[in-house]
């Protein structure tokens, strides 16, 4: 079991993540969950820490307990060890291609906007781009075998954009086993210029049960001409989002008055490690305990959720009451004063 990197003093956002999968493919039993792990990613918003949950199947003798399940969510922030989110492989690249930067250049903005990394690591990193411009995963045979054993496909395509001057990179992906199926890079956005995708899409020759997509005008069109009795969801993400507008100024109130008690809360840490040694075992003791506490809000006030379901306000507020809650039993039995 790998266990996630321990908070520091460092500004970052943290998420939690379980994979999703709650039976075995193979004997059709519980899967459990077997390893922790942490890892670190910059994004151009700043740095994350990912704690992820991963499951096997908990029946020994089955075949297809080898196999570790990975929350989903991984592959929304990096590709697969990479330190860098998806979004500043974005700007490297598009600083590269359409802007003309020398990496000297890249990585001085980079560093401007405080992600700490090599000149080498954006260079390396500009490979990586260009690989992903030319991702063709499921125009293998390979590929295609495993995703027919799987009886077919439930399609999402999602359009990312870098900026509204930047051509539109398409990523088309099967959710059933989180395959990246190809990548295309779009200038026209319209039903005609979408239509090649989509018949890429149907070579494969693989059922496709769904589609997932938002509502984008020329993609839903071009869907609905290829693919004409495939049914197709929008997403839900999108829609609840907008029922959760309403609270968007409280929660923004709420948020805004937890970074404050964090910022209270730091100063305290610093002044407590910047005070005289402890002159006695109990007063060394009750220092240590404050000093987890106030690492233990810290972390609190960090940790990440997904609107509009688990909104990270609200979550770090009651993280941080639970903090206060254990600190105030801790003085009710003669503890650290909290």
């Amino acid at each position: 079991m790998s266990i996630p990197c321990e908070p520091t003093e460092t500004d970052y956002q943290a998420h939690e993540f379980t994979a999703i999968e709650e039976q075995c493919e193979e004997c059709g039993g519980p899967l459990q969950i077997t390893q922790w792990r942490g890892r670190m990613i910059w994004r151009l918003d700043g740095l994350h820490l990912l704690t992820l949950r991963d499951k096997r199947c908990a029946n020994l003798g089955c075949t297809g307990r080898t196999k570790i399940r990975r929350p989903s969510e991984e592959l929304c922030f990096a590709q697969k060890h990479d330190r860098l989110g998806l979004d500043v492989l974005f700007e490297i690249g598009e600083r590269r291609l359409r802007d003309d930067l020398s990496f000297a250049a890249i990585h001085a903005l980079l560093k401007a906007r405080g992600i700490d990394v090599t000149e080498r690591t954006v260079s390396n990193a500009f490979k990586r781009f260009l690989a992903l411009m030319r991702c063709r995963a499921g125009d293998t045979e390979k590929v295609r075998k495993k995703l027919r054993r799987r009886g077919g496909m439930i399609v999402l395509i999602d359009g990312v954009q870098f900026d509204e001057h930047s051509p539109v990179l398409y990523v088309v992906t099967d959710t059933l086993s989180h395959t990246t199926l190809f990548a295309e890079r779009h200038e026209v956005r319209s039903a005609e210029a979408l239509a090649p995708m989509l018949e890429r899409l149907k070579a494969m020759g693989v059922p496709i049960l769904a589609f997932v997509t938002d509502k984008e005008k020329g993609l839903v069109p071009a869907i609905k001409k290829v693919f004409p009795d495939v049914p197709h969801q929008f997403c839900q993400l999108h829609f609840l989002k907008r029922c959760a507008e309403p609270l968007e100024k409280p929660l923004e109130r709420l948020g805004n008055a937890v970074a404050e008690a964090a910022k209270k809360l730091r100063k305290i840490r610093r002044q407590l490690r910047a005070a005289k040694p402890a002159t006695s075992p109990a007063e060394a003791k009750e220092r240590r305990t404050a000093d987890r506490l106030l690492l233990a809000a810290h972390a609190a006030s960090k940790i990440s959720g997904r609107a509009p379901f688990d909104p990270p306000a609200l979550k770090r507020h009651e993280r941080m009451l639970t903090v206060s809650a254990t600190a105030e039993r801790i003085a009710s039995r003669g503890g650290a004063s909290p």
